[in-house]
C-alpha cells in the first residue's frame, strides 16, 4: 500500500494535460489579444498612440509567455488549487471577450466611434482579467 507523499509524488498524466491546456488557452487567448493590438498598431502614423499601441504589444506577449510558463512549472499538488482559484476568474474573463466582440460588431456595421470605446473598455477590462489571473498563480506559488 502507498503512502500519501507517494501517491502525491507519482507523475499525473492527467495532471500535465490540465496544464497544458489551460496554460495554451492562456496564451492563445492573451496572443489573439496581442493580434487584435497589433491591427491597430499597423494603422497608426507616427505618434504617442502608435508608442502605447506598441507598449501594449509587448505587455499582452512577456504577460501570456509568463503565465504560461508559471502554470506548466507548478507542481501537481498546487495545480488543482490554482485551477480552483482561476475558475473565478471566469467572469472578467466573459466581460472582456463581451467588449470584445462589441468592439468587432460595431465596428463592422460602421459605428467607428462606440467600436473604439467598446476596444478601450476591453483594453481596460483587461486589468482586471490579468489581477485575477495573477493572483490565482500567486495564491498557489506561496
Amino acid at each position: 500500500m502507498k503512502s500519501k507523499t507517494q501517491r502525491k509524488n507519482k507523475f499525473s498524466f492527467w495532471i500535465l494535460l490540465g496544464k497544458l491546456t489551460v496554460s495554451l488557452f492562456i496564451f492563445i487567448f492573451f496572443s489573439i489579444y496581442v493580434w487584435g493590438i497589433q491591427l491597430k498598431y499597423e494603422t497608426l502614423k507616427v505618434g504617442w498612440e502608435r508608442a502605447f499601441f506598441y507598449s501594449l504589444l509587448i505587455f499582452g506577449a512577456s504577460f501570456s509567455y509568463d503565465c504560461a510558463k508559471k502554470i506548466l512549472f507548478l507542481d501537481q499538488s498546487t495545480f488543482i488549487p490554482f485551477v480552483k482559484k482561476f475558475g473565478e476568474s471566469a467572469f472578467d474573463l466573459i466581460i472582456f471577450i463581451l467588449f470584445g466582440i462589441g468592439s468587432a460588431f460595431f465596428i463592422s456595421i460602421d459605428y467607428t466611434v462606440a467600436g473604439q470605446l467598446c476596444y478601450i473598455a476591453a483594453i481596460a477590462w483587461e486589468l482586471f482579467l490579468i489581477n485575477s489571473i495573477s493572483k490565482a498563480i500567486e495564491t498557489v506559488t506561496n
